[in-house]
């Protein structure tokens, strides 16, 4: 079992993810289904799919007509994000608002 983070901790993880959020929205992106290139550039910026990529979050298309992959690593950060910000979501404005930022098209 994942322990839950502290308030303190929380608010730590929030304030870096706040920066952090179109990468977090890449990521959210492609495991929802949206990872063909042309979805990717439509619902965010061709900077944050290279900074995800550089992160070894996501894999590019093999070919051409192929999504972008989401990674192991990509999936540990996504989940990490979810346990911090989509927990809390509806009882930290804060929370609520970097949920809503990543996830809604």
């Amino acid at each position: 079992m994942v322990r839950k983070p502290t308030a303190t901790e929380r608010g730590a993880a929030v304030a870096a993810l706040e920066k952090e959020q179109a990468v977090y929205r890449v990521a959210y992106l492609i495991a929802r289904g949206d990872g063909r290139p042309a979805e990717l550039t439509r619902l965010s910026t061709m900077d944050s799919v290279m900074q995800a990529m550089s992160r070894g979050w996501v894999a590019a298309p093999i070919t051409a007509g192929f999504p972008y992959q989401l990674t192991d690593s990509g999936r540990v950060a996504l989940a990490r994000w979810f346990r911090i910000v989509a927990d809390y979501s509806g009882v930290d404005p804060v929370c609520a608002a970097l949920y809503e930022a990543v996830t809604t098209p």
